[in-house]
């Protein structure tokens, strides 16, 4: 039975209609830092906020040796995902670019 062939389901290469919801619940929250890992059939981006000292408008800003960064978010991603996500994000990009090259985002 293992050695069979399974017939495909002509059926199962239809596209499928998906309702988005949900989006108005989620917090936003602000990143500045990403970074990007992967195993052999996931992608992680995890997402960091950087934490500087505050200046407090006394006296000389002392100089910055070391700040932390926050992990504020995690993205798990298929290999499939990761590429129609880096697909969506160049297109977005670009329209981005294009926009602030006509002066529309001054």
């Amino acid at each position: 039975m293992a050695d069979e062939e399974v017939p495909q389901d002509e059926s199962a290469e239809e596209s499928v209609q998906i309702e988005y919801f949900g989006q108005e619940e989620v917090l936003g929250v602000f990143a500045d830092l990403a970074f990007v890992s992967h195993s052999h059939d996931t992608f992680s981006i995890y997402f960091f906020q950087t934490q500087i000292p505050p200046y407090t408008g006394q006296g000389k800003p002392a100089r910055v040796e070391k700040a932390r960064a926050r992990c504020v978010g995690r993205m798990v991603l298929s290999p499939q995902g990761i590429s129609a996500l880096h697909d969506a994000m160049g297109k977005n990009i670009k329209r981005f670019v294009d926009k602030l090259g006509k002066g529309e985002n001054e």
